[in-house]
């Protein structure tokens, strides 16, 4: 695997929502490839950001919305990052970055690890756990 989708979930298109993925307004869809580039694929409009915090609707309606992701990115730890991790095949992190461009630093240096474990997840392994970079 040489590339990673990644969403990363965010209000205003330049800084990290300060909250959960699921409660932001919008997504940003990248494509980080192992050679430490990325590119921009995609702005989607969070059209779940209204539903019940942490219910299961929620997940599986930002599921539908970022059904083309390897990974999902957001700055807070939340019960349906828990779940995801637990139950589908996409790769929840957590990050203390602020910015988009800091997230897509830290997703680039972190390429391998997260890779290893996006395949991991391809190959039916499941884990509650999820990195914090």
């Amino acid at each position: 695997m040489k590339t990673l989708r990644v969403c990363i979930g965010c209000n205003d298109g330049v800084r990290l929502a300060p909250t959960h993925m699921g409660d932001t307004r919008r997504f940003l869809i990248y494509d980080v490839y192992q050679d430490q580039q990325a590119t921009f694929v995609d702005e989607r409009e969070n059209t779940a950001i209204d539903m019940e915090h942490a219910g299961r609707e929620k997940m599986a309606a930002v599921i539908e919305i970022l059904s083309d992701a390897d990974v999902f990115v957001g700055t807070k730890k939340s019960p349906n990052f828990r779940k995801i991790a637990a139950n589908t095949r996409y790769q929840p992190v957590v990050v203390k970055a602020t910015t988009i461009h800091e997230t897509l630093d830290v997703i680039k240096r972190s390429f391998p690890q997260i890779r290893d474990l996006v395949v991991a997840r391809q190959n039916g392994e499941r884990t509650e756990t999820y990195p914090e970079y």
